[in-house]
């Protein structure tokens, strides 16, 4: 088998000058140092091929900012365990992952998935898995004022967000130059982590708090054409669904997520080595509860309509050697001047 040691430093800072409003501007320093061992093992049962993967994982997260107080490194100890094994036209995957952080109990999280290939390009899969994601050091340790008399306050009595997921899907090949995919999904987010503005109202305080659950359904569908050897295209749709309960505090529509993605694309390479490649991307309307410049009385929050947007970066380019490439890029070719993730400031142009 093969053994594999990954380590990482991670750091960085950020500022700005206009959020929070109430405190003027901000500034933070942030690491992330983490460490993985990991041991595969592929061999033969049955005369058929099988893979295991397991391993361990070390991950600590540092925090040292205007708007957090009495931080303390979070660390996050894992262990995880995968299983491959393909049978005839089959393959099955399975596999779980324990964690446990400074300020959780321990989380497992299992997966499998069930891939069926009968030959033909053609390709049908299922598929369940579930995740968490850890409280994060504002969620833990924030301290700061949205605006006069309203302040939020972070705090390490949180429960780990959890997510289940479940995937049915198909892609096959037409004609040997097309693919087609799509996909359909469900998940359900629980314990999801968010501030709850009621409280502004009755103490001025707002504490970061575990919620009711999130419910979602989706689609997704695409295509992939070969038009020569050096000539691709693609084209890619998704919608998505989610649904709250009443008592959850984020209002928005579709709870800020946008309900409609488009992309759609070219790659052009030729065999002197000069490239060329222009992706699309269309993003629908929604609406997000955002900090205002100057919140009012009552909520921090303010109900935002975000309106669609559309997108177009392309890059030309030059590969002399493999592994080495000169390229000129355009990003944002449409001049879009949407702030995709609205704090002080007003969203739009």
């Amino acid at each position: 088998g093969d053994l594999r040691l990954l380590v990482v430093w991670n750091e960085g800072w950020n500022n700005s000058d206009v959020f929070p409003a109430g405190e003027g501007g901000f500034d933070a320093h942030y690491a992330n140092p983490h460490a993985e061992i990991s041991h595969s093992l592929r061999y033969e049962l049955g005369g058929q091929p099988m893979h295991l993967r397991w391993g361990g994982e070390l991950r600590v997260n540092l925090l040292d900012s205007t708007i957090t107080t009495d931080e303390t490194a979070t660390v996050n100890v894992a262990g995880f365990a995968s299983h491959e094994a393909t049978l005839g036209v089959v393959k099955l995957t399975t596999g779980a992952r324990a964690d446990r952080q400074t300020f959780t109990d321990v989380v497992v999280s299992p997966r499998v998935s069930l891939v069926l290939a009968p030959g033909g390009g053609h390709q049908l899969r299922a598929a369940y898995n579930t995740g968490y994601n850890n409280p994060n050091q504002i969620q833990l340790f924030s301290d700061f004022e949205t605006a006069p008399g309203a302040r939020i306050i972070g705090h390490t009595d949180h429960a780990p967000e959890r997510i289940v997921y479940g995937e049915v899907g198909y892609s096959g090949l037409l004609a040997q130059s097309l693919r087609l995919f799509v996909n359909t999904f469900t998940y359900r987010m629980k314990d999801t982590i968010a501030l709850n503005s009621a409280e502004v109202l009755q103490t001025g305080l707002s504490f970061y708090e575990n919620n009711s659950a999130v419910d979602a359904y989706g689609f997704e569908a695409g295509a992939e054409l070969s038009i020569s050897t050096a000539f691709k295209a693609y084209a890619h749709y998704a919608h998505v669904r989610l649904t709250a309960k009443d008592d959850y505090p984020y209002v928005a529509n579709n709870l800020g997520s946008p309900q409609d993605k488009l992309s759609a694309g070219v790659q052009y390479d030729h065999s002197s080595g000069i490239f060329l490649t222009s992706d699309f991307q269309y993003v629908g309307e929604t609406e997000v509860d955002r900090v205002p410049a100057l919140p009012g009385s009552g909520s921090p929050f303010e109900l935002t309509r975000l309106g669609s947007y559309a997108m177009l970066h392309a890059r030309l380019g030059f590969v002399p050697v493999e592994g080495t490439e000169a390229a000129i890029a355009v990003m944002n070719a449409l001049g879009d001047t949407t702030r995709h993730f609205p704090g002080g400031e007003s969203p739009g142009p």
